[in-house]
């Protein structure tokens, strides 16, 4: 299977959503998938492969995240030379209108991961006045999905409860195998640091009484 990766923001740029892109293409390559990852363009990126670029407005700003220009045609260009079997969108604005735009247009069925519940960030920005629009907007945003996936059975709950119409599947982030290698040496390090101290207190509120 070929598929389209679309994102507003991936690496360098370290975050939960980058982070959750590379695993999830990682194991679909592995599983003999062919993924390509349409991201914007940072200060420090270095070509990569299987990642086509798109123009940012601004680069280098906040923890050297980007300001991308998802009406970049060379989105579409690139596009349009794979010949995907599906659209996998990571964010329901900016490329995720894109991705609808390109779905519909080329007949490709369209896959969003709902990684964030958006509201909950508002007041960031002090537009929490807007809190109550955005459970609208994702339920408008998701009737143009074949399919959402949600990292747990909460955000899978949360967005039945505001009336997603598409079929929802919950896909966990993954981890890699070295997330289960133990540190043995880290590992008595803390159980020295903090298990020492607690039986030294243990033992003295023993006396005490």
């Amino acid at each position: 299977m070929k598929i389209a990766m679309m994102t507003n923001n991936y690496l360098p740029f370290i975050g939960g959503v980058p982070v959750s892109i590379q695993r999830l293409s990682d194991g679909l390559r592995q599983e003999g998938h062919e993924v390509t990852i349409f991201a914007p363009t940072y200060k420090e990126q270095t070509k990569e492969c299987g990642v086509v670029r798109y123009h940012s407005f601004i680069t280098g700003i906040v923890n050297g995240a980007s300001v991308p220009n998802s009406f970049d045609s060379n989105i579409e260009r690139e596009f349009a030379k794979g010949e995907y079997d599906v659209i996998h969108v990571h964010h329901p604005m900016m490329i995720g209108w894109t991705a609808v735009y390109l779905s519909h247009k080329y007949h490709v069925p369209l896959v969003l991961t709902y990684h964030t519940r958006y509201e909950q960030y508002l007041h960031y920005i002090k537009a929490s006045c807007f809190q109550g629009t955005v459970p609208l907007y994702m339920k408008n945003y998701m009737k143009f999905c074949d399919m959402v996936l949600t990292p747990t059975p909460l955000m899978r709950d949360y967005l039945c409860q505001i009336g997603c119409t598409a079929p929802v599947r919950v896909l966990p982030t993954g981890l890699l195998d070295e997330s289960f290698h133990a540190d043995e040496c880290a590992a008595a390090a803390l159980r020295r640091r903090f298990l020492g101290g607690f039986f030294l207190n243990f033992g003295y509120r023993q006396q005490k009484l």
